[in-house]
């Protein structure tokens, strides 16, 4: 038998998606016959980098940071997935750049890691290095980072699949973790959404004019499915070989985003060292 949402349950979610932080999250699901399925079950057995570039629409010098990210994407391939954030003061609306390409996710990410105070651009490769400040890299600093985490066996693994109905624009995420070696920390599971080549204004200090009008924005995040830190994936202890099954069903993608162009990120890290141990990337149709 088939299930649909109510009609009246579906209107509630289209009218306060701009309000949703924290998604509803179904044991099964939803069922319905417009559902696109996608997955990462051909390549989720290698080990992925997350890089996370700290940006935003008035920085004239972030555009650089773009560029070498785009490098290192052509070079690594589906082994680096890249966010852009869009965070801090640079990241505000103005009368000349009204865009607002700012997430909760994003600001928080941004205000507990201490990035743009740092001075942009600069950005995350894994998380690697916190609390110190070793964490937050220039970007001419990621090509000689980047490498020697890549070049490892994954001590976890995701199973990514995505399930999207194009009609009502209901997405579910399904999740199979497992861990390859013992933690003594708790784990969680973060997934949030990326869009991929957004047009707008952007602040580039390497051309003339400055105020470039059709800029390519790559990989730009647009929120969290399970909140700006996820949930819980395993307590401690964590034992090699155990195994969890997590769902995030019913997140609603707003009809502003392209969602030919949206893409899931999911990714588990270590709740004590905020570590990312492996990120996966799905395109949802």
């Amino acid at each position: 038998m088939k299930h649909f949402l109510p009609i009246t349950l579906l209107f509630i979610v289209i009218m306060s998606c701009d309000k949703i932080k924290y998604p509803r999250q179904n044991t099964t699901a939803l069922s319905g016959t417009n559902f696109v399925e996608k997955d990462n079950y051909a390549v989720y057995q290698i080990k992925k980098v997350l890089l996370e570039d700290y940006t935003g629409h008035t920085c004239g010098n972030c555009p650089k940071a773009a560029t070498k990210a785009e490098e290192l994407k052509n070079l690594y391939k589906d082994t680096l997935v890249v966010i852009a954030v869009h965070a801090g003061s640079f990241a505000n609306p103005t009368p000349s750049y009204p865009a607002d390409y700012r997430t909760a996710a994003g600001t928080d990410w941004d205000n507990f890691f201490g990035i743009s105070a740092a001075g942009l651009p600069k950005g995350m490769i894994n998380r690697k290095g916190y609390p110190t400040t070793s964490h937050i890299y220039s970007y001419t600093q990621w090509a000689s980072v980047i490498p020697t985490l890549i070049r490892t066996s994954p001590a976890v693994t995701i199973k990514l699949k995505t399930q999207y109905d194009t009609v009502n624009r209901v997405l579910n995420v399904q999740h199979t973790i497992k861990f390859f070696q013992s933690f003594s920390n708790d784990f969680y599971l973060s997934s949030v959404i990326v869009e991929d080549s957004i047009i707008g204004k952007q602040k580039d200090y390497s051309v003339y004019p400055d105020d470039v009008e059709n800029y390519v924005f790559r990989y730009v995040l647009r929120g969290a499915l399970n909140g700006s830190w996820g949930n819980v994936l395993k307590t401690a202890p964590v034992n090699a070989n155990d195994s969890v099954v997590k769902n995030i069903n019913g997140f609603y993608i707003q009809p502003s985003f392209k969602d030919k162009q949206i893409y899931v990120v999911s990714f588990v890290y270590d709740n004590s060292t905020k570590e990312i141990l492996q990120c996966e990337k799905v395109k949802i149709r």
